[in-house]
């Protein structure tokens, strides 16, 4: 768990105390080095936190989790254009448009 939160630390600097209560919902991960780089929690059918380490992004890691997933759905804010590109590289499509106090989040489904 100490490696989850070193990690949501770094991809989530300004809310990850906020994000600690997900650590307890399954994980999905991957290692190296028996370090933790990357990992994807569910809750259910949804994907409720994906997060991989800066020095491994855009390497594949978090489609590599996506698709070890059998989550059917994400939210993701509206402005998080990195998100939904990866999401619908991985099959997903916006389904709904969710007006929230903190801004438009988008409900993605897979497609296949």
């Amino acid at each position: 768990m100490l490696q989850e939160i070193r990690l949501l630390k770094q991809c989530f600097p300004n809310s990850w105390i906020r994000k600690t209560i997900f650590l307890v919902f399954p994980s999905i991960t991957i290692k190296k080095s028996r370090r933790i780089i990357a990992f994807l929690k569910t809750k259910g059918e949804e994907i409720i936190l994906t997060c991989v380490d800066k020095n491994y992004r855009r390497k594949g890691y978090a489609s590599q989790l996506i698709a070890k997933s059998k989550a059917k759905y994400v939210h993701t804010y509206k402005e998080n254009k990195a998100a939904i590109s990866l999401y619908q590289k991985n099959g997903f499509i916006i389904a709904k448009e969710i007006k929230t106090p903190h801004g438009i989040k988008l409900k993605l489904v897979r497609e296949r």
